[in-house]
């Protein structure tokens, strides 16, 4: 992949991350405008826990891509950080250290758990917390191998 392919994708994860932060903003004005004061959320039992799981989520997903874009904005400006980010990325230790830490099967597997105990969560609050619980503790597990694989590799 070339500098120029490189920057495209770059700008394209951008454009990506940007959408999906004012579209999280947006839907936050829009749910306290409209649900907050309405009692329209209460009727669910799963109002308390999941969607302040699912909103506790997407509120750190959303702070990690404000993070990124402005990163990923100077790596374009300048071919040195464009140069540093790539190597990064591409890395072939960093690659061996995720495939033993089970990426990215376990995240897969994670995510697809997580997002199947949010949905299952107006039906069978058991079901949905043990869900999110075994997700999460997946996501968790493999950090600390990740960890511990790149301290010792």
């Amino acid at each position: 992949m070339n500098v120029e392919e490189y920057r495209k994708t770059i700008r394209r994860r951008m454009n990506l991350m940007a959408t999906l932060c004012v579209a999280y903003g947006a839907i936050m004005i829009a749910k306290h405008a409209l649900w907050e004061g309405s009692g329209a959320m209460e009727e669910f039992a799963w109002s308390g826990v999941v969607t302040g799981f699912a909103g506790g989520a997407l509120t750190a997903m959303v702070l990690c891509f404000a993070i990124l874009v402005p990163r990923y904005g100077k790596a374009m400006r300048d071919e040195q950080a464009l140069r540093r980010l790539w190597n990064s990325e591409h890395d072939e230790r960093l690659r061996a250290i995720r495939a033993r830490a089970g990426a990215p099967m376990i995240l897969y597997t994670s995510l697809t758990m997580v997002a199947i105990g949010l949905l299952i969560g107006p039906w069978n609050l058991t079901v949905a917390m043990t869900l999110l619980f075994a997700g999460t503790v997946q996501i968790l597990i493999s950090v600390v191998v990740k960890l511990v694989c790149m301290r010792t590799m």
